[in-house]
């Protein structure tokens, strides 16, 4: 049984995206909108005038900075964002576009739904005393951002989870525990 089992999306709402790549995924939003605009609380000048949407993924630090690719990955990252060694850290990626691909599931919220779903994510980043979220001196991969992050990784605070709970906070259908990306909008029964 899902949490928010009763969900329902508003027709003609805010815009929302969760990219599933097969192992992890990250919630995509508009960069500003009728009451929101994220270069508010992200680094001053961090996002790029070009960008429309902006992709919000949470991890173990250690992992996301020494991982661009798969290619990357080592039997020692792995083990240690596992262990929860390390801080966490929050990815901001820039999309001038969103695309259609059967990878990607777009949700419409309301007004109250997306001011819930835009505090969830942001209580996820250090802020600064400004107000601004604390970014983390790494050249990122060439379309994002790494943000000082609080928690814990672990095997039962996953990325996906990390995803889970952000959406569950806005009142989306989501898994009670999702650790694995088809749990983080799982199929409506028929």
């Amino acid at each position: 049984m899902p949490m928010n089992a009763n969900f329902q999306e508003q027709p003609g709402g805010i815009p929302v995206a969760i990219i599933d790549n097969g192992v992890h995924v990250d919630i995509l939003t508009p960069v500003a909108g009728l009451d929101h605009d994220w270069r508010r609380v992200l680094p001053e000048g961090a996002v790029p005038d070009n960008v429309t949407w902006l992709g919000f993924g949470w991890g173990s630090r250690d992992f996301y900075l020494n991982t661009p690719t798969w290619e990357d990955f080592s039997i020692w990252n792995g083990a240690k964002a596992l262990a929860g060694i390390g801080g966490t850290t929050v990815r901001v990626q820039f999309r001038e576009i969103l695309l259609e691909a059967s990878n990607v599931t777009v949700i419409r919220l309301d007004p109250v739904r997306f001011a819930l779903l835009r505090e969830a994510i942001t209580a996820a980043m250090v802020l600064n005393a400004d107000g601004r979220a604390a970014a983390i001196p790494h050249p990122g991969y060439g379309d994002d951002l790494f943000l000082e992050a609080h928690g814990r990784y672990s095997p039962l605070l996953t990325c996906n989870e990390w995803a889970s709970r952000v959406l569950a906070k806005a009142g989306v259908r989501t898994a009670y525990w999702a650790p694995f990306p088809n749990g983080v909008i799982p199929p409506v029964a028929e």
